[in-house]
């Protein structure tokens, strides 16, 4: 299993998810090779080896243009290695306009396949809340059953401060005002 993850750095570092890649594994990574010679990389990494292997890159949606490019070239060869690439990334920081929707749309048919986290539930909200004694009313109406804000504001010491939550969402609330101007 192979682990990287995109920033949101004011400058983007270029590939910084196979620079993670290459630090847990323990493999050589040339940091002045050419793209394609680092996407070879990445790739032989994939086919080493006898077990499938998984290649995960997190939050795609903050990646720089080559680490985009790294997916179209891996997801146009994937067939041909015994491995599974996931990326993650929140929809609402990908916007009809961003070039993550065309890598994703250039990949061969039948080799995507998307799956979308759903809020969580008022109940699964008071479940969790019930653990810290807090009111899952008010979380679920805080943060509208977004898992990664649930468990942020389940983390903070006592009440959760309203500015800790906006902290949190603004970029998302930017990117859907940036998605519904568009349209």
């Amino acid at each position: 299993m192979h682990w990287g993850a995109c920033e949101n750095l004011s400058t983007p570092e270029v590939l910084l998810p196979l620079r993670d890649i290459a630090r847990a594994s323990g493999e050589s990574f040339d940091l002045g090779a050419d793209h394609i010679r680092s996407f070879e990389w990445m790739l032989r990494l994939l086919s080493d080896g006898v077990a499938p292997s998984v290649l995960i890159i997190e939050d795609v949606h903050w990646a720089d243009t080559a680490t985009l490019d790294l997916i179209r070239f891996l997801a146009r060869r994937i067939a041909r290695v015994r491995a599974l690439i996931l990326i993650t990334y929140r929809d609402e920081e990908v916007d009809a306009r961003s070039p993550m929707r065309s890598v994703l749309g250039d990949a061969p048919t039948g080799s995507v396949e998307r799956m979308t986290l759903e809020p969580l539930s008022l109940a699964a909200v008071r479940q969790l809340a019930a653990s810290t004694g807090r009111s899952g009313e008010a979380l679920f109406a805080l943060t509208a059953g977004n898992p990664f804000l649930v468990t942020e504001a389940l983390a903070v010491e006592g009440d959760v401060p309203t500015d800790a939550v906006r902290d949190s969402t603004l970029p998302a609330h930017r990117a859907f005002r940036s998605w519904a101007e568009s349209y």
